[in-house]
């Protein structure tokens, strides 16, 4: 099961089709063929063997007809597996959609993305398999809200790059304020993900930047993450770690039960909803909602 970092950064990509194509043509120089539109399709590949393989999300450029496919997916960690399944995610695109197809590997982390541009040795001669690589050496640095406020999500992927670097917290805050603007749904997922993993030296320059200046905070749930401090930043940990349990377990997580999860300021009751987690059956249970 994805942990819930890799869902949320494959939900970039998802909720932005146009996001991975924009990455690999300028971050990445590839001569992407023109196109007139994107198109998410089906990401399960069935193999010839019974067995399926899932790729994060697939894109398919096209014009009057399909031009490029673009699988993509989240590697937050290396996978001895991968090297032997990525090339059958091309060649399935390939032989499924019958266009120019590539593998997208979005890595976060920067030693993922080093073992991740390694070529695939698949044993023909001169014909070694490479995946594209967006690194974190390949993510651009957004501080203009201007730029932010164009593509959200790039603006996100970038807070996540930069927001514990130095002089991050122009780049947070710019994905901070673009996300604003967006749906209710997205606004709460991406500040859960922009804050989760946030250094205690980027929270605190956040919360200076914040609180004693009334910095523009639209979104209810920030105002909490922000103004309880270091105390709501432990709940956030909490939360965090009761969804990598929940998913960890296999067990479904509604929408109205994740909302309030998110929603959760306090840390005594989330410990409750964990050590319940361990070995309940449902997520109702675990909410005491039964």
């Amino acid at each position: 099961m994805p942990s819930l970092s890799h869902s949320q950064i494959a939900e970039l990509f998802r909720s932005c089709p146009e996001l991975a194509p924009r990455l690999v043509r300028e971050s990445l120089g590839v001569d992407l063929p023109d196109y007139t539109s994107v198109e998410i399709v089906d990401a399960t590949l069935a193999a010839l063997i019974p067995t399926e393989h899932h790729l994060d999300l697939v894109l398919l450029l096209r014009d009057a007809q399909p031009v490029y496919a673009l699988g993509v997916e989240v590697q937050l960690r290396r996978d001895a597996d991968k090297p032997w399944v990525v090339p059958y995610y091309a060649m399935s695109l390939r032989l499924r959609h019958r266009c120019p197809v590539a593998v997208l590997m979005v890595c976060p982390k920067r030693p993922v993305a080093v073992w991740a541009r390694r070529p695939i040795a698949t044993g023909a001669p001169n014909n070694a398999f490479r995946m594209l690589v967006l690194g974190p050496d390949c993510i651009p640095r957004i501080e203009s809200p201007e730029q932010a406020n164009a593509m959200p999500e790039l603006a996100v992927l970038s807070a996540l790059t930069y927001r514990n670097s130095v002089n991050g917290l122009a780049v947070l805050l710019a994905a901070l304020d673009a996300v604003d603007a967006l749906d209710d749904e997205r606004v709460r997922t991406y500040h859960v993900l922009l804050l989760d993993g946030l250094s205690a030296a980027a929270r605190h320059a956040l919360e200076a930047v914040m609180i004693p200046h009334d910095y523009k905070i639209k979104s209810p749930l920030l105002k909490k993450l922000i103004k309880i401090g270091r105390v709501e930043g432990r709940v956030e940990g909490r939360v965090a770690s009761l969804l990598t349990v929940l998913s960890a377990r296999g067990l479904t997580i509604t929408d109205a039960e994740r909302e309030r999860i998110l929603a959760a300021t306090d840390d005594a009751l989330v410990d409750q909803w964990l050590a319940r987690a361990a070995t309940a059956t449902t997520t109702a249970t675990v909410l005491d909602l039964d």
